[in-house]
C-alpha cells in the first residue's frame, strides 16, 4: 500500500547539472519581485507604480518562486 501525502504549492525543480562549473546545485525558494509599470501622465513625467494583488497597496501576499542555486549564482530552472 502506498500512502500519498497532500501538498500545497508547487514541487521544487530538478537542478542537477544546471551549471557545469559547480558540483552541487539545489532548489531554493526566492520571493518574486513586483513588476514596476510606468504610466505616462505627461510628456515630461512618468510615474512608476507597483501593482499589488489587492490593488490597495496593503497586501500581505508574498509570492515565492523556485530557482536553482549553484554556489552563489541563482538560475531559472
Amino acid at each position: 500500500m502506498v500512502v500519498m501525502r497532500n501538498q500545497i504549492g508547487s514541487r521544487p525543480p530538478r537542478c542537477q547539472r544546471r551549471c557545469s562549473s559547480c558540483g552541487h546545485c539545489e532548489a531554493v525558494q526566492v520571493p518574486i519581485v513586483p513588476q514596476l509599470h510606468s504610466h505616462r501622465t505627461s510628456h515630461f513625467y512618468a510615474a512608476p507604480t507597483v501593482e499589488y494583488s489587492r490593488g490597495d497597496y496593503i497586501s500581505n501576499y508574498k509570492p515565492m518562486t523556485w530557482k536553482c542555486k549553484c554556489g552563489n549564482a541563482i538560475f531559472n530552472p
